[in-house]
């Protein structure tokens, strides 16, 4: 790591317990707003876990995933799938391990749900509302 990278590294770690009250807070609302909502399903925290939240990342049942996606793009609303593929179809691994998609159908579906929302520490509250207004509209 360069001085300059630590010295920004240092001015990040103070802010990182706030950013964090952030995120968490955000991961509230959409769960809050999003808890009756049929076609998803919300992340899980077991009690004697703290998360902090740098994604906040649903399940898109039904095959709907794209088309959630595609609509909340078109109200400008940024998304992310971050996990496009399993860890087998990595170049790194792919054909070394001998192992296919079949053999993991858990993370096949989750490859073909997962969505993340924006929950970053500057989406106001009223951009989360919008946000869990806009993906109700999708699901009625």
């Amino acid at each position: 790591m360069t001085d300059i990278s630590a010295a920004l590294g240092l001015i990040q770690l103070k802010k990182l317990s706030k950013a964090n009250k952030a995120r968490a807070r955000n991961a509230r609302l959409y769960h809050d707003g999003l808890e009756d909502c049929e076609g998803i399903q919300l992340p899980v925290v077991p009690r004697h876990c703290r998360h902090v939240w740098h994604q906040y990342t649903i399940r898109v049942l039904d095959g709907q995933r794209d088309g959630l996606r595609e609509h909340l793009t078109a109200k400008k609303i940024g998304t992310g799938v971050y996990y496009p593929a399993g860890l087998y179809d990595n170049p790194v691994y792919k054909g070394r391990l001998g192992q296919k998609g079949r053999d993991f159908p858990n993370t096949e579906r989750a490859v073909r749900e997962v969505l993340s929302l924006p929950v970053h520490p500057l989406v106001r509250k009223k951009d989360m509302a919008r946000i869990i207004t806009v993906i109700k509209e999708f699901f009625k």
